[in-house]
């Protein structure tokens, strides 16, 4: 399972809320997400999102300047066994030429091979595999690779491809070079890397399976994974106004719902506070948690009291979280629900969770004072 931590020092945000949670550290917070959607083959396409890895954060508000980005390299590895599927091969020309429509298809421009190199200038790297589970479980049956029990399952052939992707700049970033809205400052963009993982599966009552199906698969998903990181390519540099919208749109995919999140934090957009507390009901958690690490980044403390209305008491990986969005943002409210959860609730482990974060949230209400004494 991933984990809020590993997840967070997988990506991007700017926030304290991403180390152990008894300790603190400047690294990030953005978190997986899943997503669904239909391809062309009837199957459902279950994309398990991962934003980010943005190791440059801009620390000032409002807009940043639009800077052109275009894909001029793709990388596809497979890694299927064609032979073993019993169908015919599909070559990685084959597969970057699907990655390329998907970009297109989310109005990235692709330039291959392009010169000379410009900052926004990004390579897309893929990796397929495809697996043929059988037979296809019923009711309580669980598809593996070496079959299901004949008892529970259904006759049949599932097919699942799986694409890992990723786009980044094609200059490495390091995180010793910060970003810099200074003027004459050489331009970057504000992610240096987008991450995303789709699943592709496709059932046959019947088999043989037909010989082009896990083609289309690989191809399906390739496509899908290139499409969607197209989208969330797409949201840098947009003005603020456009990211609201896409936090609002309650059908727009979620992974492009929650990068336009993770920007608005890290641009401290004061005004996407209330989109982002309208947020924390969503259903899905792996979106509270984008909004969850945005809400932090922009540190207004409006958010405290909706991010302490929306946690189960109970759920200990939920508190966890908010014990943490808590101190980092502080106040009076924080200081008061982290004295609350240290003396009172039943796990010993939250509890001390609690007196860490209060401790963290005393030494920087300290440090704050000192700074603006005479």
């Amino acid at each position: 399972m991933l984990t809020f931590r590993t997840a967070a020092r997988l990506a991007g945000f700017p926030l304290p809320i991403c180390a152990r949670r008894g300790a603190c550290e400047q690294t990030g917070a953005g978190l997986g997400r899943s997503a669904v959607l239909r391809g062309p083959l009837g199957g459902v396409v279950f994309g398990l999102l991962l934003l980010g890895l943005a190791s440059c954060k801009r620390t000032s508000p409002g807009e940043v300047p639009l800077l052109p980005t275009r894909v001029t390299r793709i990388e596809v590895v497979s890694a299927v066994d064609w032979a073993s599927l019993g169908g015919a091969a599909v070559s990685d020309g084959a597969l970057q030429r699907s990655a390329e429509q998907g970009l297109q298809r989310a109005g990235i421009a692709v330039q291959l091979g392009a010169a000379p190199d410009t900052p926004g200038d990004f390579v897309l790297e893929l990796e397929v595999a495809v697996q043929r589970l059988s037979p296809r479980p019923g009711p309580g049956a669980k598809a593996t690779v070496g079959g299901a029990d004949p008892a529970t399952a259904e006759p049949g052939v599932l097919l699942r491809a799986i694409t890992s992707g990723q786009l980044r700049t094609k200059r490495r970033y390091s995180a010793l070079e910060p970003p810099t809205r200074e003027a004459g400052a050489a331009p970057r963009p504000e992610l240096d890397r987008l991450s995303h993982v789709a699943v592709v599966e496709k059932s046959f009552a019947v088999p043989p399976v037909p010989t082009e199906a896990a083609a289309a698969q690989a191809t399906t998903a390739v496509e899908a994974t290139a499409r969607t990181l197209g989208a969330e390519l797409r949201l840098l540099g947009v003005p603020q106004a456009q990211l609201l919208k896409e936090v609002g749109a309650v059908h727009q995919d979620a992974a492009v719902r929650g990068v336009a999140m993770q920007l608005l934090g890290q641009r401290k957009v004061v005004a996407a506070v209330p989109a982002l507390i309208d947020a924390l009901k969503e259903p899905k958690g792996e979106l509270r948690d984008q909004a969850i690490g945005a809400l932090v980044a922009i540190g207004d403390r409006r958010a405290v009291r909706p991010l302490l209305n929306a946690v189960q008491f109970m759920d200990r990986v939920e508190m966890g979280k908010v014990l943490e969005a808590a101190a980092a943002l502080g106040g009076e409210d924080a200081r008061s629900y982290l004295v609350f959860v240290a003396q009172s609730h039943s796990d010993a482990g939250l509890r001390q969770e609690a007196k860490d974060a209060l401790a963290r949230l005393e030494r920087k209400e300290a440090q704050a004072a000192s700074a603006v004494s005479p």
